[in-house]
């Protein structure tokens, strides 16, 4: 598994509906937008985000998770309005296991159209086919 090729390419990805890239402190609020939904929270292993500041902190942590090159997150972005409706990514990068679990969130809005599958399958891609993966769990 190729952890550092990850990190080094930092890869974007396009869909029929979609741009996929690194999430940055410039998305604050439109994720507070549906981090801040009950709803989403209830699907996920994170607790609501009660204030602005608890989506500072989470995008933090992301840019800081980069930086250690430890969890990869793609910002999920709608081509046709430029709004970010979630998130997804690689956490618990296993090299020597060559495995990885991967995780979305998705706005609410935006649930039974297809776009979680939409987002993640070129990631599921590049995880087999870039970054040798041989196995992939969901968190």
């Amino acid at each position: 598994m190729n952890v550092e090729k990850l990190f080094a390419e930092s890869p974007e990805f396009e869909t029929q509906r979609l741009k996929l890239r690194r999430l940055a402190m410039d998305d604050l609020d439109e994720y507070y937008a549906f981090a801040s939904d009950p709803r989403v929270s209830q699907q996920s292993l994170w607790n609501c985000h009660e204030t602005v500041e608890d989506s500072i902190q989470y995008i933090q942590r992301v840019l800081d998770n980069y930086e250690r090159k430890t969890v990869h997150i793609w910002a999920f972005v709608l081509k046709e309005t430029g709004t970010l409706i979630g998130r997804g990514g690689v956490f618990h990068l296993n090299e020597p296991m060559q495995s990885a679990e991967l995780g979305y969130a998705i706005a609410s809005s935006q649930w039974g159209k297809g776009l979680a599958a939409e987002a993640m399958q070129p990631i599921v891609d590049y995880c087999f086919r870039e970054l040798d993966c041989n196995r992939l769990g969901e968190m």
